[in-house]
């Protein structure tokens, strides 16, 4: 079963990393050091990966004797980074987030606060804004010459007020409105990154489009961006099949949620989607849908994953594959409805948002209970993940679990009068958590 967690990150080629944690460091880290009220140091790291790891020098610009000293160790675990500059006695420890890096720098004894984030390459023109604004379409094939296509869509898009914002879909894992951290146009040359992913795209704009490399944690693809969406396919399907199976279908596979969704659009074309609630990936397209008297086969092609199951009244029961790995499970008909076992009074004491702390970074736990819903969701403000689904919410007696299939976390603990108390555990690291309701 628990093989079946890393199976469901769905196709973990575009967003190769978790949700937060797992920034890539390449590049120019920079922040402000405050020396006292009137002293103030401007501070830059520069990291270089290493194979596996990093290498890193110290700048300051604003003292030229302090330029590209070697920092002479540098260790990153489960998202705390530590680093040592015997040139100046220095040492930094610090919690690495997505778009930022919360520590402090140690000198001499004294203590001081440092926080870093990646160096901002200059604003945009208007005249270069005006020239990218609309959305970009292109299909990455992992394999050269193969069949498996990832479809990546870059969009410029102007907000209420006016702003230039630049987002980043990968529609087939269902990962939507992702903000780029840096969009550059020197003459014809367009430069976007995408930190959390490790990704950069380089391309020339020329009349049939945008022609370029996507660079991602080591690998090189070419890539020819046009204008346009990307349009899901319809369903080949009779009238009669799409009746049999329309509508919402979940499963348990290991310890993960699925939902199939066969529905229709304004136009009546028939569609098909998978969602992976657990995750916070949803919409992601069937590649291909048949039924064959009682038999269902549902794919997509871009993660390796199929289902056969045999159609029944209320449930589709069969073969669930992805790559080597099969499992025996039923789809039951009807919307999935999270953490739907757990106690009224489990519900009433949850509801509201409680918050703790481990190893200096703050988590914060939303839990929403309506009348025909509970849904709990994990706030980590320092490393911008925001609304990372909670589920598997299981209560006996004082005893609470919980999981963030997103990250591969659990909970397991207490809750009582004092507070609500136990082990955290990520990346199979246990770590002691309180919380405290607001």
């Amino acid at each position: 079963m628990k093989n079946f967690r890393a199976a469901l990150a769905i196709i973990a080629f575009v967003l190769c990393l978790p949700a937060f944690g797992q920034t890539d460091l390449s590049g120019t880290w920079e922040g402000t050091l405050s020396i006292d009220a009137n002293t103030q140091l401007e501070i830059q790291f520069i990291f270089t990966a290493d194979g596996d790891s990093y290498k890193a020098v110290l700048n300051a610009p604003d003292q030229p004797n302090l330029s590209n000293i070697p920092v002479d160790s540098l260790t990153l675990e489960n998202g705390m980074l530590s680093m040592s500059v015997g040139d100046v006695n220095g040492d930094y420890q610090g919690t690495v987030g997505a778009g930022s890096i919360e520590g402090k720098w140690t000198q001499q004894g004294a203590e001081f606060a440092l926080n870093l984030t990646p160096y901002v390459e200059p604003v945009l023109t208007a005249a270069a804004e005006e020239r990218l604004l609309g959305s970009w379409v292109g299909e990455l094939r992992p394999i050269p010459n193969g069949e498996m296509v990832i479809h990546v869509v870059f969009r410029f898009e102007r907000d209420d007020a006016g702003n230039f914002v630049a987002l980043f879909d990968s529609p087939d894992e269902g990962a939507i409105g992702m903000a780029l951290d840096s969009v550059a146009l020197e003459g014809d040359e367009l430069t976007v990154k995408l930190n959390m992913a490790r990704m950069e795209f380089v391309g020339v704009i020329g009349e049939a489009g945008i022609d370029g490399q996507w660079n991602q944690a080591g690998r090189s693809l070419d890539l020819m961006l046009e204008r346009g969406v990307v349009e899901v396919p319809g369903l080949a399907l009779s009238p009669e099949s799409f009746a049999r199976i329309q509508g919402p279908w979940h499963a348990s596979i290991g310890p993960m949620t699925v939902v199939f969704r066969f529905e229709k659009n304004a136009d009546g074309k028939m569609l098909g989607f998978m969602d992976s609630p657990d995750q916070g990936a949803s919409g992601i397209p069937l590649s291909s849908v048949s039924v064959d008297g009682d038999q269902l086969m549902a794919a997509v092609a871009a993660a390796g994953i199929s289902f056969t199951g045999s159609i029944g009244s209320a449930e589709i029961s069969g073969t669930w594959s992805q790559g080597p790995q099969s499992l025996q499970v039923s789809f039951v008909q009807g919307a999935y409805v999270p953490n739907s076992g757990v106690p009224d009074a489990v519900r009433q004491a949850l509801a509201g948002t409680w918050r703790g702390n481990v190893n200096g970074t703050d988590l914060v736990f939303r839990f929403e209970s309506s009348a025909d819903s509970f849904l709990a969701f994990l706030d980590v403000p320092s490393m911008n993940a925001v609304g990372l689904p909670v589920g598997n919410i299981e209560a006996e007696g004082e005893n609470l679990s919980l999981s963030v299939g997103a990250i591969g976390a659990t909970f397991a603990g207490t809750l009582n009068a004092q507070g609500l108390s136990g082990q955290w555990t990520r990346a199979g690291n246990p770590q002691p958590l309180s919380l405290n309701k607001d």
